[in-house]
């Protein structure tokens, strides 16, 4: 990893999250504008027509940036070829239904189109827990596995975020793997998928203003599929585990296979639309929206850790593991009822917030969330003026996104929408980015009681003390019912703390500096979220301060 090569990334994850934040809403307004809308039926849990075929905006600024970034991609012919196939065929589904086995048909020629381009690049062979497969049958099964997967995303996509998410958490954990395996390819498509999906989810997180529609499932099946069998053929010199894929891709696999199992069973015809997936029966057992694809997401997360542990400790644990997440995947409903049935006792634990005396929620608003913020305004400004600044020509890109970020923040502003306050999460990744890479964070400090902690780790120790009080007691913090984490918060931690855990277990070079900025920059924004909700007055003025020190930080590295 290069100093120009982690740019050249980051350029494309933070342009292709400005590119579709900036044009899902005209993308919304033109698909109501030509009636492209799911509209609500017994088998759909939307009580409202949304807009879809919100994956042409993925596509569009996927293959954009693809080529843009890097002209010589555009040589990867049959890639693009499947791509550009799979996205019309989504497209056409989503304005006019196609039959099935149509569907299935496109979907076998995009994926010998993959397959071509696999062979070609990588002359690949296909093995199972490590045992070569002859020829004909792993090639047999390479393609049902991609055909499979594809489906398999289509079907799953239920619930506002599900598949989303389900393709940031792959897209991330292969950009990690492909950077480890030096490749060209698979780097710059998941981050454009990573940057597209997080900027997506901003309007396909519940509730949804704009669904994938099959344009968009297809299309991260196609994605996602790329991404673990590319990557798999390069770090397994030129062979392909089928085991590891199919450990990554638990929750789509799994829920289709058991969909279709039951769909049988009953004499229904499995290409159907019907409740019969995972998410439903949890939504069945009284969970939330969120929740449940929170659930889900959490599960996914598992599989591709263990996918991780497999690939880099010990197959037959990663196996064992994998059998065990699994058995409780399917009997999550189980599971949940059991825990609905012992309710009484969670609900006793909470009601003992109450029991605390008013003084302890006075101190948190008026003297300890001050005086951090105090402490990490400071610091930050000792930051800014650190001679150790990572100082890159190259920075010109980030002033750049810098300013159209605040170009839209204040467009959206004057035309009264929402402020986007995720973009705070974005300028703190620039800003620790370019000032957090150095050794300041890293500096051992003696603390009473405790002994060392580096900076870094004292840092950490406070922000997540902060949080949880504010979780616990938000209600009598604010003396209003709040909704604190939203989807895309709750999407974004866990793919953060899932790429923490992935970095150590693949041991990614200097992977523990990206973690550790990731971590720190989505805790202080989390603080951000903290302190606009208790000091509403400030909210723009903080809004802005947060793009102010990141801009100042970009100049000086020019001085």
């Amino acid at each position: 990893m290069g100093g120009l090569e982690d740019l050249l990334y980051l350029v494309t994850i933070f342009l292709s999250f400005l590119f579709t934040v900036f044009g899902t809403p005209r993308l919304i307004k033109l698909m109501v504008k030509l009636g492209i809308v799911d509209k609500p039926d017994k088998h759909k849990i939307h009580s409202e027509p949304i807009p879809r075929m919100g994956g042409i905006i993925i596509f569009a600024v996927v293959w954009v940036l693809m080529t843009a970034l890097n002209p010589e991609l555009g040589q990867n012919f049959f890639f693009f070829s499947g791509m550009l196939i799979i996205v019309t065929l989504g497209m056409v589904d989503d304005v006019k239904n196609i039959i099935w086995y149509k569907k299935l048909a496109v979907q076998a020629i995009v994926s010998v189109l993959l397959m071509v381009y696999l062979f070609r690049h990588f002359n690949s062979v296909i093995t199972f827990g490590g045992i070569d497969l002859p020829n004909i049958v792993g090639y047999l099964l390479l393609f049902a596995f991609i055909v499979g997967t594809i489906n398999a995303f289509n079907l799953m996509d239920g619930l506002d975020g599900l598949v989303t998410g389900q393709a940031l958490i792959i897209a991330s954990i292969y950009m990690l793997l492909g950077l480890k395996a030096d490749l060209l390819l698979i780097p710059i498509l998941a981050a454009a998928l990573i940057g597209s999906t997080v900027g997506f989810l901003k309007f396909n997180a519940h509730p949804a203003r704009i669904f994938l529609g099959d344009t968009g499932s297809l299309l991260l099946g196609f994605f996602s599929i790329t991404l673990i069998v590319t990557t798999n053929a390069e770090m397994g010199n030129h062979s392909i585990d089928l085991v590891a894929a199919i450990i990554v891709l638990g929750v789509p696999i799994v829920d289709t296979l058991r969909v279709i199992f039951v769909r049988m069973q009953l004499k229904h015809s499995p290409f159907l639309a019907d409740k019969s997936h995972m998410h439903h029966i949890i939504l069945s057992k009284g969970l939330k929206h969120k929740n449940t694809v929170f659930m889900m997401l959490g599960f996914s997360l598992l599989f591709a850790l263990t996918s991780l542990f497999y690939l880099f400790v010990s197959q037959l644990y990663g196996i064992i593991i994998y059998a065990f997440i699994l058995l409780s995947f399917v009997f999550t409903g189980q599971l949940i009822e059991f825990i609905i049935r012992r309710k009484k006792i969670l609900d006793y634990l909470l009601n003992l917030r109450n029991l605390f005396p008013v003084v302890i929620i006075n101190t948190y608003t008026k003297i300890l969330l001050p005086l951090v913020l105090i402490l990490f305004g400071a610091f930050m400004g000792f930051l800014i003026y650190n001679e150790s600044i990572v100082k890159h020509n190259e920075n010109i890109f980030f002033i750049v996104f810098i300013f159209l970020l605040i170009g839209f923040a204040l467009y959206e502003l004057k035309n009264k929408n929402y402020i986007t306050d995720f973009f705070v999460l974005i300028s703190f990744c620039m800003f620790f980015f370019l000032v957090g890479l150095n050794g300041t964070f890293y500096t051992l400090l003696s603390i009473p009681f405790i002994g060392k902690l580096n900076i870094n780790q004292l840092f950490v120790i406070i922000l997540v003390f902060m949080i949880i009080v504010f979780v616990l007691f938000k209600e009598r913090i604010t003396g209003r019912q709040i909704l604190f984490f939203t989807g895309i918060d709750l999407v974004i931690g866990m793919v953060i703390v899932f790429l923490y855990v992935s970095i150590i277990m693949a041991e990614i070079p200097d992977g523990f500096k990206i973690s550790d900025t990731l971590v720190r920059s989505f805790l202080l924004y989390l603080i951000y979220k903290i302190t606009i909700l208790c000091y509403p007055k400030v909210h723009l003025t903080l809004y802005f301060s947060t793009f102010a020190v990141t801009v100042i930080v970009l100049f000086k590295t020019f001085i």
